[in-house]
């Protein structure tokens, strides 16, 4: 507010006493403002003060409420560019999985219905159901059986050889009729508990319990000198164990290696008892080769890929899907695509190509987003079944070589094609497996995970070496890691 040149006087003496004015001429004395005006005047430049002061306040908090508001555009329309960029690259992906015809959701892996008179899914099941009732009625003597194996493996000297035969010829006596029964109907050619409509944990159930029945038939048929008898009841656990493998997509891959495991265990006992020296061991043989762990490790990895294309094209759906979410499927999608192809090649150079990549982890901040489960581990499972699977063959070969030759060969290569049709490599290297062979036996075996040469010696639960199979004098079991 401009200031009136008459009121400069006021001004400077606007805080003076009266007493100022004395000696002033009345003229000058009639331009000392009075107390009320000057008081008047500093209410207005108070008023005038807090008014530029409240104008000044509002200027800020707009431009301040400008400034959040502008912040919060760009951060909005970064957001949906990014959204928009994810979107796109999660529709991408999916198209690249259409075009290589592999499945998008888990229901295009079950295959076709099967009829169930060629279905041997239908046979475990409908086995098991009649063992359980017999089972019970009966003390459960094979699940006390397996106990009693169980505490004799582990060293209890409470547990005598003689009362383990007891127990199992019980197990024999009492289950007859269901052994005959898998006898004579597993020879279906298919399996699919999908496709029978058969729940997956029943299946699973039934083939873990027909299996160590029909080991335990196997193992009694040796004690009572029925090698063909044993080695064709244990060719049938292979069948089951296979027909499971090939059924993997319902399948735990870690079960079904535990249980492939045990049975190998007992083909060792059996192959020490006999020496292979009739034609069931080519039966046996057979029947270890009836897995394309290939294909299982294939069939795993593009479940998993499945699974997460599945959950991807839910999130397109939803629009307001955050675009953190979007992201992670893209890097999933784009992590599972790298693992199947992986999984196509040699298990030697797919297992290196699933050890070098990373899972894309998500941000904590993520909802919804749980850990995987590791490609490596599942892939590493299989390729140990299979390294089991082919030293047991290549170890039943060689024993088949000593029935018919005399002796047992200088090298694996005068295998085949007479006993093996092709001697496989080690699937941890792409080497040839090791062979030793000693003056009343031999050892194969692969170099395990490790890709270390420890001389033939099994590993255990808490290190990784060797996964040998021994035969002649040197008798024992399939190593394992």
């Amino acid at each position: 507010m401009p200031i009136r040149p008459e009121r400069v006087a006021c001004f400077a003496c606007a805080r003076a006493p009266i007493s100022y004015a004395h000696g002033m001429s009345d003229e000058q004395k009639a331009f000392v403002p009075t107390n009320a005006e000057r008081r008047a005047d500093l209410a207005r430049q108070e008023a005038e003060l807090r008014a530029e002061i409240a104008r000044r306040r509002k200027l800020r908090k707009i431009i301040a409420i400008s400034v959040v508001l502008g912040a919060a555009l760009v951060w909005l329309g970064v957001a949906v560019v990014r959204r928009v960029i994810a979107r796109a690259e999660v529709r991408a992906l999916l198209d690249a999985v259409r075009e290589r015809g592999e499945p998008l959701v888990p229901a295009d892996i079950n295959p076709p219905r099967i009829p169930d008179d060629e279905n041997a899914a239908v046979v475990l099941v409908e086995a098991h159901e009649q063992f359980k009732k017999t089972e019970k009625l009966n003390g459960r003597p094979l699940a006390e059986w397996l106990h009693q194996r169980e505490l004799r493996n582990r060293r209890a000297t409470s547990v005598r050889a003689d009362s383990l035969d007891d127990l199992l010829a019980k197990v024999i006596a009492t289950h007859g009729d269901t052994i005959r029964l898998l006898r004579k109907a597993l020879g279906r050619p298919r399996f699919s508990s999908a496709a029978a409509g058969i729940q997956p944990l029943d299946a699973s159930n039934a083939s873990d319990t027909m299996s160590e029945l029909l080991s335990a038939s196997a193992l009694n048929a040796v004690r009572e000198g029925r090698q063909d008898e044993a080695l064709a009841d244990i060719a049938l656990v292979f069948d089951i164990v296979s027909f499971q493998y090939n059924d993997v997509g319902k399948q735990s891959v870690f079960r079904l290696a535990n249980r492939d495991k045990a049975a190998l265990e007992t083909l060792a006992t059996i192959a020490a008892a006999t020496r292979c020296r009739n034609k069931e061991a080519r039966t046996v043989l057979q029947a270890l080769d009836s897995v394309d762990f290939a294909k299982v490790a294939t069939k795993v990895m593009v479940r998993r890929q499945a699974d997460m294309a599945h959950r991807a094209e839910g999130l397109l759906v939803r629009w307001l899907a955050p675009s953190i979410e979007m992201r992670a499927a893209a890097a999933q999608l784009r992590y599972m695509a790298e693992a199947v192809a992986a999984a196509r090649q040699p298990p030697w150079v797919g297992l290196d190509k699933i050890r070098s990549l990373t899972w894309p982890t998500p941000t904590p901040t993520a909802p919804g987003m749980a850990p995987a489960t590791p490609e490596l581990q599942l892939i590493a499972s299989i390729v140990r079944a299979r390294a089991r699977r082919d030293v047991a063959r290549v170890g039943l070969a060689l024993e088949l070589h000593r029935s018919e030759k005399g002796d047992y060969p200088n090298s694996l290569d005068a295998l085949a094609p007479e006993f093996l049709m092709e001697v496989p490599p080690d699937p941890f290297t792409g080497k040839p497996l090791r062979y030793v062979k000693e003056e009343k036996g031999f050892v194969v075996y692969s170099v395990g995970a490790n890709l270390t040469d420890d001389g033939g010696m099994p590993g255990t639960a808490r290190s990784v070496l060797d996964i040998p199979w021994t035969g002649g004098k040197r008798v024992g079991g399939d190593g394992s890691e």
